[in-house]
């Protein structure tokens, strides 16, 4: 096993276990095993089981160490000591203001905070993490790096029954919200990194022009499946996008970059390998750009690169082990990140494409190319997190495989050349640039169609489900073992040829 495995593995096993740590956790003791272990694998460092397992336990416990120094503090140095109080709150923007109905919610960071009534300017103090802020939408009008002063409550954000906002929040780094303060107000612009808010700018300048040329619910997939934008929908094409299992497919995923490098690699085939990762990886870099260069977006870009140049190589075992890398890198910068049901759902997706679509590719011979690895596609995903998805929503759509098989062919090609319009939309003249949107709004009022279609039959999910832990479990390690037998059955029968 590649030391680089070990160390990956060990870390991310570090994180993981950490909350069962933190409450005891002592950097001078974690320290003093750790120098002990390395003395330990110095003095047997010509016996290889030692020396891995002392690779193993000391990136275990730098994993701990990690997790356990990014827990927040309880002391006046932290937001999270004043949730509460009432407050006089100063803090840039530091994400793009999302819109939800008539409500604004920011993430404000670089946090000055007061309790009142002040008595001073001393009163005012810098304080570490981020705070959501949630504002009345016509109050004002919010961009990335704006500097408000606000004056309400902080609270903790709240562990609902089936959903943890907090556990969800801290993994962005912020531990309070204030909720419609009493006052408000910018007292300057342009404080954030030039180079984001103009990527920011950019993607908003996109986003209207996805507005001025699609009707909805048009535009927002647009927005959600080009640019990584989550829009409001309808209740009622939510809810049937939620029945039918497409949800991960308009926002930004390394499922669906995938999807998008392989609609170009046949363009630039048979230029050379090396000419091909090249034009392929300047394409998800620009793509990173347009898209606001947000993390959940590098992390997709990341994650669906690994998955496609596994794919194309035949070299899964490089593909599995450059994504175990991966994560324990995001996990070393965002210890928390696990938590996360985007980052969860995307490297399983991107682990079903790697491990389990190559033994599904080729078994539809009765269906077109396109379709038959749509379908091996969605069926090795579906296998992949199914079990997860019931687990965390309690429900389970029945017509997914269908409707993905359908619809993933296009999502590939409303990628590509939804980049290409958005550029040409700049460019060129105003009557070909309509004219061009009819081609690309035929392709999405095909997808919500066929969404509409199938999320109105009232069997297309089944809700209420509850599954334990446990049983999500001992799935996975049941199809850890039939995979592993797949492989063995697979190496010996090219051995035998």
């Amino acid at each position: 096993m590649p030391p680089i495995l070990i160390i990956s593995l060990g870390f991310i096993a570090g994180v993981l276990f950490s909350p069962f740590f933190a409450a005891c956790y002592n950097g001078f003791i974690f320290a003093v095993i750790i120098v002990f272990t390395v003395l330990v694998v110095w003095v047997f460092r010509c016996e290889q089981v030692v020396v891995l397992w002392g690779i193993a336990l000391i990136s275990f416990l730098l994993g701990v160490i990690r997790y356990c120094q990014s827990l927040p503090g309880t002391d006046s140095g932290w937001i999270s000591f004043y949730n509460g109080r009432k407050v006089v709150l100063e803090g840039t923007v530091s994400e793009p203001p999302e819109e939800r109905g008539k409500t604004v919610k920011a993430i404000l960071s670089s946090l000055g905070v007061g309790i009142l009534p002040l008595t001073g300017d001393k009163a005012v103090c810098q304080t570490k993490g981020k705070v959501l802020a949630a504002l009345r939408g016509k109050e004002l009008s919010l961009n990335y790096g704006d500097r408000l002063r606000l004056q309400g409550a902080l609270r903790e954000p709240p562990i609902l029954e089936e959903f943890s906002y907090k556990e969800y929040l801290e993994t962005r780094g912020v531990y309070s919200l204030m909720e419609f303060p009493a006052e408000v107000e910018i007292i300057s612009h342009d404080r954030g990194n030039p180079i984001l808010a103009l990527l920011y700018s950019l993607r908003n300048e996109f986003q209207k022009r996805l507005e001025l040329f699609f009707p909805e619910p048009h535009a927002s997939l647009l927005a959600g499946i080009v640019l990584g934008i989550k829009r409001n929908f309808s209740s009622s094409f939510y809810e049937a996008m939620r029945a039918t299992g497409v949800l991960h497919i308009i926002v930004a995923s390394g499922f669906n970059i995938s999807l998008l490098i392989d609609k170009v690699a046949p363009i630039v085939a048979g230029k050379g390998r090396l000419k091909q990762t090249v034009v392929l990886a300047i394409l998800v870099f620009a793509y990173t750009i347009i898209a606001g260069f947000q993390p959940p977006i590098v992390r997709a870009a990341i994650t669906g690169a690994i998955a496609y140049l596994a794919l194309v190589t035949g070299r899964r075992k490089h593909g599995l082990l450059m994504m175990i890398l991966s994560a324990s890198i995001m996990l070393f910068f965002n210890p928390f990140l696990y938590r996360n049901l985007s980052f969860q759902l995307s490297f399983g997706a991107t682990s079903a494409l790697i491990l389990v679509f190559p033994y599904l590719q080729g078994k539809f011979p009765f269906l077109p190319g396109e379709v038959g690895d749509a379908l091996g596609t969605t069926l090795a995903v579906q296998l992949m997190l199914t079990p997860w998805i019931v687990y965390k929503f309690s429900s389970v759509s029945l017509v997914a495989p269908v409707v993905n098989m359908a619809v993933l062919p296009v999502i590939g090609q409303l990628m590509l050349y939804g980049l290409i319009w958005l550029g040409f939309s700049f460019l060129g003249p105003r009557t070909l640039v309509t004219f061009s949107a009819w081609f690309l709004w035929a392709v999405v009022e095909y997808f919500v169609r066929v969404v509409e279609l199938f999320g109105g039959l009232s069997w297309a999910g089944l809700a209420g489900l509850k599954i334990s832990i446990w049983v999500v479990m001992a799935y996975y390690l049941v199809l850890t073992w039939c995979l592993w037998k797949l492989r063995r059955k697979a190496v010996a029968s090219s051995k035998d040829n």
